[in-house]
């Protein structure tokens, strides 16, 4: 039964606040009620609506409404009704400046800090922002609430046209008429029809990419996608072809460059105040005067469409016969025979001309950014297309693009992250609230701000990551659908978004198979603010031609026979660093001694020469019949591949080794260049044992185009997406190409700066070979001890050229084991630019572990310990007498210091102390372990100082070795068994307890996201080498300090101290930016990155660059040292004052003065401060003692 009653309802937060009554007699259920308040104080989500009463507080249910005799107040999420906020800025001009020009990453500032909707007024212009999926989802319905309706605060404003699609209103009958016509143009079926188009008009384009390719050249990806989404387009509205790739400079069609200028000058002039649209000069007059030349030039293009003769067809007919949309509207019909109105089709081609090629040249862009900076998109791309036989000779249909699953998710991945849309306004009809309780008044222009949706980090997990495989999660499976919104969505959504799709599948496809892209700009890619749409504008990219089909020829070309020193002096030829670190023994002699077991690639180019060798003449390519000869002095690596069938001996002393080389064929590579692949055999003749095949690809550059074969695609291996299981690092130096060139490659391209330069290098460039062997040696030293009798195959491609002093950083990843082998996919990088890929190797398992000696000493403050080294607990009379007399305990902490600070020179290496304490602890430990000479052998360290890592302070424990009691064991474990464990030869140990010792994670990369302003995490700065700035800050990581952070003086004594001090330093700088009004600091990307360098040069004296595993180094044997370049004094002069000049400093009013403020100090305005302080005695002490110390 319903109760007969009325009831009084007002928005909480409202004032004043207004009531209405509602009657409640025959509403029988909340929602109901919801649904009718709502609908009475235009709340868009009724859902949304919590009650309460000032006597009770919250409501719930329809039962406590209608017991209530006070008015209900109505809060929207439990929020009460509430103005959007926004920051005021300027006179005049309003938050102008701290919008523009930044836009995308401004808005998202400004909504991270007001909420989920901000109010920009920019010079009297008002606009609305979300990054609210939910509220753009009721945006875009266009429901009572809101329409598209271009008011003079509308982004379109500037070209309105109400007699076009895109830039007119909704609810006119022109929109209704324009959405009957246009739609069927762009159906599944005419896709289809225009699918050959794209076809052809992409593989029109190769020419000129194939000759920017061959004349070596980059291109701004921008410009050329811009020219390729346009001629596309040109053919599909207007039938015509502009000619943007008869050459490589072929100019843009005038229609194309106004349309550009059309829409840059529009968002230049609704970027600003009405005032400024009515203006009758400057850019108002020249976006009026460039609107109407484009509509005249679109009206002569369509004049030359020919459909005087041809029967007129209802609409979806007409569609698949038109040969392009103007010829399609002169001829479609509906159902009542009439078509669109002839005033109608101009304005709708100049939209559609200009969406469709501003968008996709905008989303191409994007595409090959997003596959050239992302590390492995565009291989996994690649490996699509031939996984789903896909080339450049296929005749494409809807389904072959609806088939490339991967490529559907790196658009969307693309799309989310780099949207080219942007600003997808809407109006509201009426006063509404929002979810949230936000109130927008009538005629408010409310902006779904894309790229803030796509970041939302209440919306996506690590927002700012590129993660194609986040599309195949549930989380993104289930979300909003207005959590991703690639152009506009509900009824004015994009009609043509599938046509886009599609075109941009097809042509970034044929590109992706036919080159391999390589980012040429350097820094962060900027967008254009002043254009419609988001656009890279520097971005730069090599096109090198990577098509390759079919091999021929099989002729055995030489059989070279290898000298008998060959092998032996291996070590003796390589550079300090291969000879310390490549080779596990000292000695070739040493039974141990292995040679390295890529070392074979290098014998083809010395021969059976042991002299000096002019390198183009030792070097000619043989004859091959049909092919022209080979100018060697353009011949550059592609990529090599080694299999090893037996190891290496360590002499070559009783065999009679012979490198077979065939010609496996060639590949006509057009005027780019020719590729030649040999396999080269290396065979013992007097026993035909074959110890390894090696397989190797050369580009002659400029040297194609005889008619020869084509290659087929091969299996291109990509690295995964997670994080890689290790990172590896190695510096080269300016010698390096010099030592490694000793090898036997003696191409002057590595040692002579005029050779170099005139084949069009900077300098001379570092062996690719030697660069490729680093990256195995990385792949060794990581996951096979150093032990390269395991390596069974190696492979890489030459991507970029190296140059001596580069860094190298190695990304390895463990992909499983599969028949006794590992494998290892890696790639290797300089600066963040590949310049190995497709990086494979594979690694006989283990059966067994190693064993790792370590020193076992006294700790530091030995003395002031208890009985050999132990602890103990201080008496209370100690306790008691310092606190009585502080200067006592003070003395004891200094004596306890001065022996820290006075063992650095024991990490130094070959100093008499750093001699003296390596023979202390050797004594020490043998007398400790009674002089066994087993525990002796397996337990001291041979190869590496007692400094070389933190000493492990095992009180008792060599003691406990020698033990009646104790059984010690020293080889490997052979596995674990229920009891206890298996000794190598097989015999079970039963034990009790068995503790693993698993270690830590010493690479300093936060285990949370720490984002940096560049979009970075420090974990991903950190992949390779943690870098800090002196210890304490990450570049373009504001206001962010670090506690022992990498580069700190943790082995040089007591944390303790160390703490203190960084949190004085770290005051100083929080007072002056507290004084300075100071919104942000960083450190420099100079002076962190000649903190660097310093320390890498010094760091090499220390003890810690010995081969021992540490934590200093990361958990590895030989990579980068993170540790304080110097001793703690240094590092405590260093952190007395901080460097102001070595920071980036943003400043909160945008100007270093401004904290001066109204040019008074607080002490003027307050009797009791002194304003002479600057005559005490104390002021001036303090100021002479400054100038002092400086």
């Amino acid at each position: 039964m319903t109760v007969n009653r009325t009831r009084q309802f007002y928005l909480v937060g409202v004032t004043p606040p207004a009531t209405r009554e509602v009657d409640v007699d025959s509403i029988l259920d909340l929602k109901t009620l919801k649904t009718n308040l709502g609908l009475a104080f235009h709340i868009i989500e009724p859902a949304s609506i919590d009650f309460q009463t000032d006597e009770h507080g919250a409501i719930e249910g329809l039962e406590g409404i209608l017991d209530a005799t006070a008015p209900i107040g109505i809060t929207i999420n439990g929020q009460p009704v509430r103005e959007v906020l926004g920051p005021k800025g300027l006179p005049g001009v309003g938050p102008y400046y701290e919008i523009f020009p930044d836009h995308l990453g401004n808005i998202i500032r400004l909504l991270r800090k007001y909420g989920s909707v901000v109010k920009a007024v920019n010079m009297g212009k008002v606009n609305y922002h979300t990054d609210d999926p939910v509220i753009a989802g009721y945006l875009f319905s266009e429901s009572i609430y809101f329409t598209k309706k271009i008011t003079p605060n509308h982004p379109l404003w500037g070209i309105k046209d109400n007699t076009a699609i895109f830039i007119g209103d909704t609810e006119i009958k022109a929109w209704q008429q324009n959405h009957k016509f246009l739609p069927p143009s762009l159906s599944p079926k005419a896709i289809r029809h225009y699918t050959p188009l794209m076809e052809q008009t992409v593989r029109g384009s190769f020419k000129v990419f194939d000759a920017i390719d061959a004349a070596g050249e980059t291109l701004n990806v921008y410009q050329y996608m811009h020219k390729l989404a346009a001629q596309t387009i040109g053919k599909f509205c207007l039938g015509l072809d502009f000619g943007h790739f008869n050459e490589p400079d072929s100019p843009v069609d005038p229609i194309i460059h106004d349309i550009a200028d059309m829409l840059l000058l529009n968002k230049k002039v609704t970027a600003r105040g009405d005032w400024y649209g009515a203006l009758p000069f400057g850019d108002p007059k020249r976006l009026k005067d460039m609107q109407q030349r484009t509509y005249s030039r679109l009206q002569g293009a369509m004049d030359t469409v020919d459909s005087r003769d041809k029967p007129d067809l209802p609409m979806a007919d007409a569609a698949l016969k038109a040969t392009c949309v103007v010829d399609y509207l002169n001829r479609a019909i509906d159902e009542n025979g009439q078509k669109l109105p002839k005033d109608l089709i101009l304005p709708n081609m100049v939209i559609m001309t200009a969406a469709g090629f501003t968008t996709t040249s905008a989303l191409l862009s994007w595409m090959i950014y997003s596959a050239i900076t992302y590390p492995g998109e565009q291989e996994r791309l690649l490996q699509e297309l031939i996984d789903s036989n896909i080339n450049n000779d296929i005749s494409w249909t809807p389904e072959y693009a609806a088939n490339l699953k991967y490529l559907d998710k790196f658009v969307k991945e693309t799309q989310r992250l780099h949207n080219p849309s942007f600003q997808p306004a809407r109006t509201t009809k009426t006063d509404v609230i929002l979810p949230g309780g936000w109130h927008l008044p009538a005629d408010a222009v409310l902006v779904p701000a894309l790229y803030a949706i796509h970041t939302n980090p209440a919306v996506w997990e690590n927002p700012l990551r590129f993660d194609v495989a986040r599309w195949d999660t549930e989380a993104v499976k289930k979300r909003h659908r207005c959590a991703y919104v690639p152009f506009a969505a509900g009824p004015r959504g994009c009609i043509g978004f599938n046509f886009a799709l599609q075109e941009v599948k097809i042509l970034f496809s044929e590109l992706l198979y036919r080159y391999e892209f390589s980012k040429e700009s350097h820094g962060a890619v900027d967008y254009d603010p002043d254009f419609q749409l988001i656009r890279p504008m520097n971005l730069s990219s090599s096109y090198y031609r990577t098509t390759k089909n079919g091999l021929t020829c099989e002729a055995a070309w030489c059989r070279i026979q290898v000298p008998q020193c060959s092998l032996l002096m291996e070590r003796a030829r390589l550079p300090p660093f291969f000879r310390q670190h490549w080779l596990q023994s000292p000695r070739e002699l040493h039974p141990d001694f292995q040679p390295f077991p890529t070392y074979p690639v290098i014998l083809q180019f010395k021969g059976s020469y042991q002299s000096i060798i002019d390198y183009y003449t030792t070097t000619r390519t043989p004859a091959i019949p049909g092919v022209p000869p080979v100018d060697q002095t353009r011949v550059l690596d592609g990529q090599r591949h080694i299999q090893i069938f037996q190891p290496l001996p360590a002499s070559s002393t009783g065999h009679a080794f012979e490198l077979q080389i065939t010609c496996l064929g060639v590949a006509d590579k057009g005027p780019a260049g020719m590729i030649t692949e040999t396999e080269a055999l290396l065979v013992d003749t007097l026993t035909g044992t074959t110890y390894c095949r090696i397989l190797r690809q050369s580009f002659a550059v400029g040297q194609g185009g005889w008619g020869g074969p084509k290659k087929q695609k091969e299996t291109v291996y990509v690295t995964p997406k997670r994080e890689p299981d290790a990172v590896y690092t190695q510096v080269t130096t300016k010698e390096t190409a010099h030592l490694y060139r000793l090898n036997g490659d003696y191409n002057p391209l590595h040692c002579d700066d005029e050779v170099a330069k005139k084949a069009g290098f900077k300098g001379i460039i570092l062996h690719g070979l030697c660069t490729w062997n680093m990256s195995a040696h990385a792949v060794l030293s990581t996951f096979a001890g150093g032990d390269g009798r395991r390596l069974r195959e190696f492979q890489a491609r030459f991507k970029k050229v190296v140059y001596p002093g580069d860094t190298l950083l190695v990304e390895m990843w463990r992909m499983g084991r599969k028949n006794g082998l590992e494998e290892v996919l890696f790639r290797t990088s300089v600066e963040g630019q590949e310049v190995l890929n497709n990086g494979r190797a594979l690694l006989a398992v283990e059966s067994v572990g190693t064993k790792l000696p370590t020193w076992i000493t006294a700790g530091f403050g030995q003395k002031f310990a208890g009985p050999n080294g132990a602890n103990f607990q201080y008496t209370d009379e100690q306790k008691a007498e310092w606190a009585r007399d502080p200067e006592k305990y003070r003395e004891y902490r200094k004596m306890i210091e001065l022996e820290l600070n006075q063992r650095f020179k024991l990490v130094l290496r070959n100093t008499e102390e750093s001699d003296e304490a390596n023979e202390f602890s050797y004594k020490e430990m043998c007398i400790k372990l009674s002089n066994n000479p087993r525990l002796i052998d397996n337990i001291i360290p041979k190869n590496f100082n007692v400094s070389c890592r933190r000493p492990t302070p095992g009180n008792g424990f060599l003691d406990c070795l020698v033990g009646e009691k104790t059984t010690c064991y020293t080889d490997t474990i052979g596995g674990i068994t229920p009891n206890g464990f298996l000794t190598a030869d097989g015999t079970e140990v039963e034990v009790d307890v068995i503790i693993c010792a698993t270690g830590f994670d010493t690479s300093f990369r936060p285990q949370f996201p720490v984002i940096g302003l560049d979009g970075k995490s420090i974990s991903e700065k950190w992949a390779g080498l943690p870098l800090s700035y002196a210890a304490v800050g990450v570049p373009n990581v504001p206001n962010y300090f670090m506690y022992s952070g990498p580069f700190s003086p943790v082995a040089q004594g007591s944390v303790l101290p160390l703490l203190t001090l960084g949190t004085k330093h770290f005051l100083q700088v929080i007072r002056k930016m507290r004084k300075e009004h100071i919104r942000r600091l960083s450190p420099k990307e100079g002076p962190t990155r000649d903190f660097g360098e310093h320390a890498a040069m010094y760091l090499k004296r220390t003890a810690w660059v010995d081969p021992c595993s540490s934590w200093f180094k990361q958990g590895t044997t030989d990579g980068p040292l993170v540790m304080w370049p110097g001793s703690r004094l240094a590092f405590f002069d260093h952190m007395a004052e901080p460097k102001y000049e070595d920071y980036e400093i943003e400043y909160v009013s945008g100007n270093r003065w401004g904290y001066l403020g109204n040019g008074f100090t607080r002490e003027e305005f307050s009797p009791e401060d002194d304003v002479t302080f600057y005559l005490d005695d104390k002021y001036l002490r303090d100021h002479v003692q400054k100038n002092k110390e400086s």
